[in-house]
Order: structure tokens, then sequence, then C-alpha cells
């Protein structure tokens, strides 16, 4: 009885510390894998304007977030000019909410109330200038390229 007893406690202690070493591990990888506000994403991403998630782009002045890498923080792209674009990450460099599409060439982070100009440059708040992107426009074909 005595040595099923080791046997156990054996057992415990190595799947105890297997779990551990996983556990650390799997959290390392996700933390590697989590785009920040001060490391944007990096690539070049295109999309068509015509598609109608994207109908605020067709008009100057207009803005619509694109999907870059991460879902939950999508570039805000704002048409400044007939074949000018200004492009930023959606993550805000305070806290790391995610920042409202610009209203009257403003946008707003709905949590401090940081506020950014078209290019994502600080106007007020705690916050620090946006990362921003390279955007262009050929025809209907927008890229950003982070």
């Amino acid at each position: 009885m005595h040595a099923d007893d080791l046997s156990r406690r054996k057992f415990l202690k190595v799947s105890g510390a297997a779990t551990l070493g996983a556990a650390a591990i799997s959290t390392g990888m996700i933390r590697c894998a989590t785009p920040t506000a001060t490391d944007p994403e990096h690539g070049t991403f295109t999309f068509d304007i015509s598609d109608a998630q994207f109908s605020g782009l067709t008009v100057v002045g207009g803005s619509a977030y694109c999907v870059l890498t991460n879902p939950d923080f999508p570039a805000i792209v704002i048409r400044t000019g007939q074949n000018e674009l200004k492009a930023f990450s959606s993550k805000c460099t305070h806290q790391q909410c995610k920042i409202n599409l610009p209203q009257n060439g403003i946008s707003v982070c709905p949590c401090h109330q940081s506020r950014f100009d078209t290019s994502g440059a600080i106007i007020s708040g705690p916050a620090s200038n946006q990362p921003a992107y390279t955007a262009s426009l050929s025809g209907t074909t927008l890229t950003i390229t982070a």
C-alpha cells in the first residue's frame, strides 16, 4: 500500500509540473502573437472600397475600419482628398481601447476621451500619437502598408 502512495505522489508531482510548464509556454506564445499599440501589424493589405463595408471611403471626409490582422483593432482609414487617404491604428496608445471612427475630422477614444486628428496625431487626452500606416488608392483598390 505504501508503494502505491509513492507512485501516486510521483505521478501528481510530475503531472503538476508538466501542466505548469505547458501553461507558462502557452502564455508566452499568446503574448508574442498579440500586436500592441506601439508595435503595429506589418505587411501590405488591399481592400476594394466598392464593397459596401467601405462605402464611407467613397467620399472625401468619409472613413471606415479596415481589418489588417487583428479584427478587434482594425485600421482607421479616412479619405482626406480625392486621391489622399490617412490610416492609423484604432488601438489607443493609452489603455488599448478601440478608437471610434471620426466625426467632423476628430476620432475619440471612448475610455478616456483622447482625441485624434485625421492622421492619428493626438489633439488632447492622455494618449500619444497613434501608429500611422501608409495608405494609397488606385481606382477602387485601397492599399495599406503597416
